[in-house]
């Protein structure tokens, strides 16, 4: 229910209490309604695009880093030196 929290009018409610609530359903509904129609537009796939390949471009940074962190000669006592 706190989902459609942002849709309560309290002041609504004490002026005309069965107004308030049809407005309430309303607008609650059409922003439902309104967020998948947009998850269906251009700009929408545009964004999700971007968004995806900043995140692989990120992924693969972190990803050499730890690689290059794991290739890196690591410090051999003198007296363990293998030859």
């Amino acid at each position: 229910m706190m989902q459609y929290a942002k849709y309560r009018s309290l002041e609504g409610l004490r002026e005309n209490r069965p107004r308030a609530l049809l407005t309430f359903a309303g607008n609650a509904i059409l922003d439902s309604v309104r967020d998948k129609k947009r998850r269906w537009t251009w700009a929408f796939f545009a964004e999700r695009r971007d968004d995806r390949r900043r995140y692989v471009e990120l992924f693969k940074k972190k990803q050499l880093k730890t690689l290059t962190n794991e290739v890196r000669p690591r410090y051999v006592p003198s007296d363990l030196v293998l030859t």
